[in-house]
């Protein structure tokens, strides 16, 4: 009997071992499970922002050659509109030499 109760006691331990081990398993696999998909989603997120990043840069280098542009045609025009300026004064004062 008392080896029967040994054996018994032995089962019982090991079954709860063995339960208890398979339970920390499984809670270690869904957290590897959570961890890996954080991971997923953080990577996807990491791409994400890389294109926008490289969509920013395309935009403000087109954004700079338009003002460079811009600014030589403002540059061009005022120049243009100076020397108008310039002889519109120059035709007034030969006129008014003449009279």
């Amino acid at each position: 009997m008392d080896g029967f109760k040994i054996s018994m006691e032995i089962a019982i331990a090991l079954t709860s071992g063995i339960v208890s081990a398979l339970g920390v398993w499984f809670k270690l696999k869904g957290s590897v499970e959570m961890q890996q998909l954080k991971i997923s989603n953080m990577e996807d997120d990491i791409k994400t922002a890389q294109l926008r990043i490289t969509s920013l840069k395309k935009t403000v280098e087109h954004n700079r050659e338009k003002n460079e542009n811009s600014v030589s045609d403002l540059k061009k025009e005022m120049g243009d509109m100076e020397m108008r300026i310039i002889k519109a004064i120059h035709e007034l004062t030969t006129e008014i030499n003449k009279k």
